[in-house]
């Protein structure tokens, strides 16, 4: 919090940069903003170059460098932000690396309440966007399957009238949330505009996840009902598990692992 873009902009030798050659950088979870600077240098100046970060989850992302009339270029994405104020509308943060000067820095501000993890790759536009048409593809893949499991276990508890496929049910649907959140494809396509809940989604799905797996649990040891010692243990998990989730519920997705 002491460095400012001033500093980068007027005195960037007051920041303490060190040099890194990991392929990603995790910096566990910190309250504190991290300062990136990337070297880069210019191959083709015809093409149009992206910046991808990979990891969707990341609360602040801010990138400046000087274009080739000396002028700082400025952008910004993350989850503070609505959707449609991303600079793509993609559910990763990219960014656009447009007029770049031959060879020079671009400079990275993040900030995020969950765990930082940093994995920067630059592509070719074209090259971009036939890489993520078909990673996407498959990711949609994945999600259909686990769509296809829930609605075919939602009509077995309507056929069979057993509650442990209703929780089974409940419980993929919140893992189904919890990675489409966490890969963007939840803020990009269900809720680009609600910023507040898109913070707190996680929290909320892992929790329920974990509510609906204990009953799921519980239901299918005791299908037939006959224990009441589980039948009591049922009720109190789920009670406790309401209690704990009506208290984490304000908490966004950093401060519930913490």
């Amino acid at each position: 919090n002491e460095f400012s873009w001033n500093d980068i902009i007027n005195n960037e030798s007051r920041i303490p940069f060190s040099f890194s050659k990991k392929p990603s950088l995790n910096f566990g979870h910190i309250e504190r903003p991290i300062w990136i600077k990337v070297p880069y240098s210019v191959i083709d100046d015809s093409l149009t170059y992206i910046m991808k970060l990979g990891f969707p989850a990341l609360s602040d992302v801010q990138l400046k460098y000087q274009n080739q009339n000396g002028m700082w270029e400025s952008k910004s994405g993350g989850r503070i932000y609505p959707h449609e104020k991303w600079e793509f509308g993609n559910r990763n943060i990219i960014f656009s690396l447009n007029n770049l000067k031959p060879n020079g820095d671009i400079y990275l501000r993040i900030k995020t309440s969950s765990g930082l993890l940093v994995s920067l790759n630059v592509f070719t536009e074209s090259y971009f966007n036939q890489y993520d048409a078909i990673l996407l593809s498959f990711e949609f893949t994945f999600v259909g399957l686990l769509l296809g499991m829930a609605i075919y276990n939602f009509f077995l508890w309507i056929l069979i009238k057993d509650r442990a496929y209703i929780f089974y049910t409940c419980y993929i649907i919140s893992i189904l949330f919890y990675i489409t959140s966490m890969s963007g494809i939840a803020y990009q396509y269900l809720w680009p505009k609600y910023v507040t809940w898109n913070l707190y989604s996680i929290s909320v799905v892992i929790t329920s996840a974990a509510i609906f797996a204990t009953l799921f649990t519980i239901n299918f040891l005791d299908a037939k009902g006959r224990s009441k010692k589980l039948k009591i243990t049922k009720y109190i998990i789920f009670s406790l598990w309401a209690i704990v989730s009506l208290l984490f519920i304000p908490l966004s997705f950093g401060k519930y692992l913490q």
